[in-house]
């Protein structure tokens, strides 16, 4: 009976420990560092989202309970590479003969997909090939960040753009929903990009197709290539692109005596 005493009182400290511990003053409705989903603007997401598309509201908290706040996106946010190097560095980092070289592989290996894809879209291989290789080295590097965590930090941490990311993770949920992507495993860029082809959510849902056109349920872009290609090349289709139609317009600048051409290869 002593022991049982003795027992019971330790178990009463340590609960009363545990609950004035940091872990313990957690909010029920947040995963430890987490997001506190009784947030005003987290709830008015959560309201928005099941009222709109009619996604379960359990499901929807339990994902969102998930998310981890990601400060170092913020960092890159508001320091992107693509606003402090100027062009031509940016050129440099980008054309460079390893990732020339492997397009040229590239193209090979998938010379007949290309072929029917670019038939189909009428939008030259090139382009394609092009574009795979300066998202994401042809599918090498497809981000790090899981997809949940960016968008949510950009949704309810980054004032800036937090609409047009409270938007991108809307249409996460609803990709999550219609595919196969785990929202805990599914990892992408810094701003939720995703795949071969780095398409943010909505643009996945909305252009991505398999290799026989079809949309439903949303294609792997991380491995089948067949959907990859075709998914940039109907990315391009559906946003106006024309067959034989101009790419390049020639400029001219303004006389700066303190800039010269020559040494940056323009």
């Amino acid at each position: 009976m002593v022991e049982l005493v003795a027992f019971k009182h330790c178990l009463r400290v340590l609960l009363a420990a545990l609950a004035c511990s940091p872990a313990g003053a957690q909010p029920l409705d947040a995963a430890p560092n987490g997001f506190d989903l009784q947030r005003p603007e987290i709830a008015e997401f959560v309201d928005r989202v099941v009222s709109h598309h009619g996604l379960n509201r359990q499901d929807v908290r339990a994902i969102l309970k998930e998310a981890q706040p990601q400060p170092k996106i913020i960092e890159i946010m508001n320091r992107p590479i693509e606003k402090v190097a100027p062009w031509w560095e940016y050129r440099e980092h980008f054309l460079s003969e390893e990732r020339i070289s492997e397009g040229a592989h590239f193209w090979l290996d998938h010379k007949n997909s290309l072929e029917q894809i670019s038939g189909r879209y009428q939008v030259p291989p090139e382009y394609l090939v092009a574009i795979l290789g300066i998202e994401t080295k042809y599918g090498r590097v497809t981000g790090h960040y899981r997809v949940l965590d960016a968008l949510a930090t950009l949704a309810f941490d980054y004032p800036p753009r937090h609409s047009y990311f409270r938007e991108e993770l809307e249409q996460f949920l609803l990709l999550i929903k219609e595919s196969k992507l785990d929202p805990l495993t599914t990892t992408g860029s810094y701003a939720g990009a995703m795949g071969a082809p780095q398409f943010m959510p909505s643009v996945y849902r909305r252009y991505a197709v398999d290799a026989n056109s079809d949309k439903r349920p949303p294609p792997d872009l991380w491995s089948d290539w067949d959907a990859i290609l075709a998914s940039v090349a109907n990315y391009l289709h559906e946003y106006g692109w024309r067959a034989g139609g101009p790419v390049l317009a020639e400029t001219r600048l303004d006389p700066d005596p303190s800039f010269q051409i020559e040494p940056h290869n323009l």
